[in-house]
């Protein structure tokens, strides 16, 4: 009381949002680092803080449409089915940084039926964390009508496999809430992005930035 607080005092200190799990392996979230934020911002939390803020200060542009067709006519109407299980799989393979170090003519190891199937293994440790949360949820006492993935990967060729499997599939529903052996739908949702890099240095097109 009777403190002046300057504008520094004013804004709490926001830590790199990027490193906020301190073991990926355990989940473990470095919250002691966000504590003075959660004290400014009423309701912030370090799960979704970063994405709804995100939300809230961007719109798309209707022009966007140009570069992703299904945008506002599939991707988002599903994305905000509210009677729906959403979920993302981020699977990144590394494949964005080897075409920027070819473009750099670095010598980089090409796609491999080694290189190919490394990717795989990593895709399958998402999707496979993507079926556990999955069930989990579906066995609790909330009721879904269908299950969405939206599945985020700088491979193209992986967004096709997944697609191919997991799409268009009937989930079991282990739940006491309806009747047993109920199954409800999946579908397999993605974009058209090729997972190109967006660092200045290589010049990325006004497509690159749109798709990242």
């Amino acid at each position: 009381r009777g403190a002046t607080l300057s504008i520094a005092d004013r804004i709490p200190n926001i830590p790199f949002y990027r490193g906020v799990y301190s073991d990926i392996s355990t989940n473990r979230l470095k919250r002691t680092q966000y504590r003075d934020l959660e004290q400014t911002l009423s309701g912030f939390q370090v799960e979704n803080g970063m994405s709804c803020s995100l939300a809230a200060l961007f719109d798309l542009a209707p022009s966007v449409s140009q570069y992703e067709p299904e945008l506002f006519t599939r991707l988002l109407p599903s994305l905000r089915d509210s009677t729906a299980l959403v979920m993302t799989v981020y699977i990144r393979t590394g494949l964005t940084d080897q075409m920027v170090r070819e473009e750099r003519n670095v010598s980089a190891a090409k796609n491999s039926i080694a290189t190919i199937e490394m990717q795989r293994q990593t895709a399958m440790l998402s999707i496979n964390c993507a079926l556990q949360v999955e069930k989990e949820y579906l066995s609790s006492n909330r009721v879904f009508s269908r299950v969405v993935w939206m599945v985020v990967t700088d491979s193209v060729g992986l967004k096709r496999e997944i697609i191919e499997e997991y799409s268009s599939e009937d989930v079991l529903v282990e739940s006491d809430a309806i009747s047993n052996n109920t199954r409800i739908p999946r579908i397999v949702l993605t974009t058209r992005a090729r997972g190109k890099h967006t660092r200045t240095a290589r010049k990325p097109s006004t497509d690159d930035f749109v798709e990242a």
